[in-house]
């Protein structure tokens, strides 16, 4: 019986293994362990600067003149201000700059707030009240430069122009002077990245475009967001539509946005005109305009008293008008509390847009 163990060669070749393992994975190990080292090192360095220049900061403050300030030009203006520089290790330097700090700090002031202009083929008009019709490609919204007082126009830098409209609402309705009870549809502010119709329109935040930012032509809009005829309307018909100025100092402290008159955009709408007790089991809805065949009657909210329909569907020898069944219905009296919401019923031209009745969107009415 051959005893247990290991013969001389292999021991050797094992030895030999282990060596060439060790020789390759050497170097990584320490070329790892040299960076965390280096690592800690830069950390240090970092924090160290920062504290010097922390330390700077806070002496401009106390002392806005310490250093011989110069001036740098931002965004085409020209800011005082202070250079910081530090070298102390070999591996790093800074550079930061300060803007040079006034006593009183001024704020920009717009001189007048911003008016919009109604344009018919690049030609100002006036409309009273100043209503426009959202399929007309003729028209145009603009607004002039918007002047900074002299007395503020030394400490101003910039400013940020926005287009607003406001959530979906009949003219009747008085627009809100605040900007934020508005959507922000177009934008223009230097210090953010530029953006094209074409880069923004799957994003989900605010398109900042330079391109005619002072000018709103519907038509572009659709064409360049490849909008359909319903979308369109959805997204900018029926709202009022504002222009809004933020000035900002050299500082960049934000000035007060002032807001410019209010422009409405109308746009088809799904009118309902009336609702009736049709031959004892049916109520009978009748619009402005034809609906299309598709009904979804789950949008369609009726009284308790009155309860949901076995049925609901388009008169096929009147577009305009829908027919509910019931199995039962009371029909003795007048009955309120009862609402049409968004698709319920669809045009038969534009799609699912919303549903008005009295002037009012998804407004309630009465079955008579």
């Amino acid at each position: 019986m051959r005893n247990k163990g290991y013969t001389l060669i292999e021991v050797i070749f094992s030895i030999a293994l282990i060596g060439l393992i060790a020789v390759t994975f050497l170097p990584m190990i320490t070329f790892g362990v040299k960076n965390t080292f280096e690592a800690t090192d830069f950390t240090d360095v970092l924090f160290d600067y920062q504290e010097k220049v922390e330390g700077q900061i806070d002496s401009l403050r106390d002392d806005p003149d310490g250093l011989t300030p110069f001036d740098s030009t931002i965004f085409g203006n020209t800011v005082t201000g202070h250079e910081i520089y530090m070298h102390d290790d070999s591996s790093s330097e800074i550079y930061m700059f300060l803007p040079k700090r006034t006593a009183s700090e001024p704020i920009p002031v717009i001189q007048s707030p911003p008016i919009i202009d109604i344009r018919r083929n690049g030609t100002k008009i006036t409309i009273s009240p100043e209503v426009v019709d959202l399929s007309d490609d003729t028209i145009s919204l603009f607004v002039n430069e918007i002047d900074i007082t002299s007395a503020t126009d030394e400490f101003y830098l910039m400013s940020v122009y926005r287009w607003y409209m406001s959530s979906e609402m009949d003219i009747s309705q008085t627009p809100s002077n605040n900007p934020n009870e508005y959507f922000i549809i177009k934008e223009w502010n230097e210090a953010k990245k530029q953006l094209s119709y074409e880069d923004s329109s799957n994003l989900k935040f605010i398109p900042n475009i330079k391109d005619l930012y002072n000018t709103m032509v519907f038509s572009g809009v659709k064409t360049s967001l490849s909008l359909s005829d319903e979308d369109f309307i959805n997204t900018i018909g029926n709202r009022y539509i504002r222009y809004g100025v933020t000035p900002f100092s050299l500082r960049g402290r934000i000035g007060k946005e002032e807001m410019s008159n209010a422009v409405y955009v109308q746009a088809p709408r799904i009118v309902l005109l009336n609702a009736i007790f049709e031959g004892g089991n049916k109520i009978v809805l009748t619009f402005s305009e034809d609906i299309s065949v598709v009904v979804d009657s789950s949008n369609i909210i009726l009284n308790e008293s009155i309860g949901p329909p076995v049925s609901a569907y388009r008169d096929e020898s009147n577009h305009t008008r829908l027919i509910m069944e019931f199995d039962s219905l009371d029909s003795s009296s007048s009955i309120a509390g009862n609402k049409l919401l968004r698709g319920a019923v669809q045009s038969e031209a534009y799609g699912k847009i919303s549903v008005w009745h009295n002037n009012i969107l998804e407004g309630e009415f009465t079955i008579n």
